[in-house]
């Protein structure tokens, strides 16, 4: 099994803001409960979740590996807007929800394949989003690749 970690928050911005996700946390159990009982999913996961005001931490179990795990959130989500009309309030360009981030347990970090770590250091190292914490992300793996001590900014 692979095991993920994804953050999500309301997709639009302002009204992210107003609306606090605890207000429907029923809503998203039997969202969840009705997605464990579909029959039509292939590959079906098994989520479980957290809420805080602003985040819904969702952790998928499956049984396949998942390039973007958010992705598969998308049958969950709309089962939860069925369930939820305030939550429809929110939509911002056909999306209810972003990712913020998405993770894996420690435990799981053998499973990742050589090829797929080379292609997260070229996205950072070639990529266009060059943001604070990807330069600094870059100088720690530099320092380690090319066995620097100590990075003195």
């Amino acid at each position: 099994m692979y095991n993920y970690i994804v953050k999500l928050e309301i997709a639009n911005d302002k009204k992210r803001e107003e609306f606090d996700l605890r207000t429907i946390k029923l809503e998203i159990q039997k969202a969840i409960d009705k997605y464990h009982a579909l029959k039509t999913v292939r590959n079906k996961k098994s989520l479980t979740f957290s809420v805080e005001q602003k985040i819904l931490e969702i952790k998928i179990e499956s049984p396949v590996q998942l390039d973007v795990p958010s992705k598969a959130l998308a049958k969950f989500t709309r089962l939860l807007l069925e369930l939820s009309p305030a939550l429809a309030g929110t939509i911002n360009n056909g999306r209810v929800f972003q990712s913020v981030q998405t993770s894996i347990p420690p435990s799981d970090i053998d499973r990742i394949s050589s090829c797929d770590t080379l292609k997260k250091i070229i996205d950072l190292f070639c990529g266009e989003l060059q943001t604070n914490a990807n330069m600094e992300l870059q100088r720690k793996i530099k320092a380690l690749l090319f066995n620097v001590e100590e990075v003195v900014d």
